[in-house]
């Protein structure tokens, strides 16, 4: 995976791709090169396409925020016998790299189009998509990129939840020092997540409290889910307004066992239902698995 790639110069030229013949075509996806696993690569880059070589439509447009690893893209269906991708910029030397292309995308892409947040594209369909599969998985190109693991595997966070395993596996960070930061290939417009909070067993319960804050560029940070006035434990289920998402930053504030925040899982959107008409006073919506329990706690 990490070393053979297809590559252009920054400033000049591009990657060309012709299909056999005009396909209509509504999705793709590109992975992006990195280094190896734990060293990243981000990349800005657009992909037009054309039937004719001449006149280009462009399909995707990511020159406004740093991608890296899996890009999966959704646009109106098109046809297309041409491809061009365009690199701009890229965060490891002067080289736009990319390991792999296929369209149509060959994984679950199920968007829901009701959200539009299109100000950094020129498509009619904006490429921040929300997607109705697990953004957050290592498969998906997410990374934990600040936080700590007790086994010897990174990205514990995120990979795939195995209940056998809950109670021994998790990432952590030390109280009133850092945070859980996990950042996404690219942008998605999310409205909701779920947080698996580590306990010793499924009968000896630790208790948190904790913030979850969201950004696109690392930056300027705004607030989806604020657990710092309730001792809460287990599952966590989070609603929050739809909203462009890059990086996860997750802050716990009290353990009820030492000085360690600890995380088992980590999904977004949540794949399992969600009912909840519980509104809190900054307006997000939440659902804690485990009300009564944690209510118990601080009382």
């Amino acid at each position: 995976m990490y070393d053979k790639y297809t590559e252009h110069q920054l400033g000049s030229g591009c990657i060309l791709v012709q299909l056999p013949q005009p396909y209509m075509l509504s999705s793709m996806r590109i992975l992006l090169w990195e280094l190896d696993a734990d060293e990243y690569v981000f990349y800005k880059y657009t992909i037009e396409v054309s039937v004719n070589k001449k006149e280009w439509k462009m399909v995707a447009n990511k020159t406004n925020k740093a991608t890296r690893s899996w890009q999966l893209l959704n646009f109106d269906p098109t046809p297309i016998v041409f491809i061009r991708i365009t690199g701009v910029y890229s965060s490891d030397g002067d080289e736009f790299r990319c390991v792999y292309l296929e369209a149509p995308a060959q994984v679950k892409l199920d968007f829901d189009d009701d959200y539009d947040d299109s100000d950094d594209t020129n498509v009619s369909m904006s490429d921040e998509s929300t997607p109705k599969y697990n953004v957050t998985s290592t498969t998906n190109g997410a990374n934990v990129i600040k936080g700590e693991n007790n086994g010897f595997e990174t990205n514990m966070l995120l990979h795939s939840y195995k209940p056998r395993k809950r109670h021994k596996y998790y990432t952590w960070h030390k109280l009133e020092s850092g945070c859980i930061r996990i950042q996404l290939a690219q942008p998605y417009i999310l409205s909701s997540m779920r947080i698996l909070l580590w306990e010793y067993s499924a009968k000896n319960y630790v208790f948190y409290k904790y913030t979850v804050e969201v950004s696109v560029n690392n930056e300027d940070w705004k607030r989806v889910a604020n657990k710092t006035d309730k001792a809460t434990r287990s599952w966590q289920l989070l609603e929050f307004d739809p909203t462009p998402i890059v990086f996860i930053r997750i802050i716990g504030v009290h353990s009820s066992d030492g000085d360690e925040f600890r995380c088992v899982y980590l999904e977004a959107p949540v794949l399992i239902t969600i009912d909840s008409n519980r509104y809190l006073e900054d307006g997000s919506r939440e659902t804690d698995v485990f009300v009564s329990d944690a209510s118990s706690s601080s009382g």
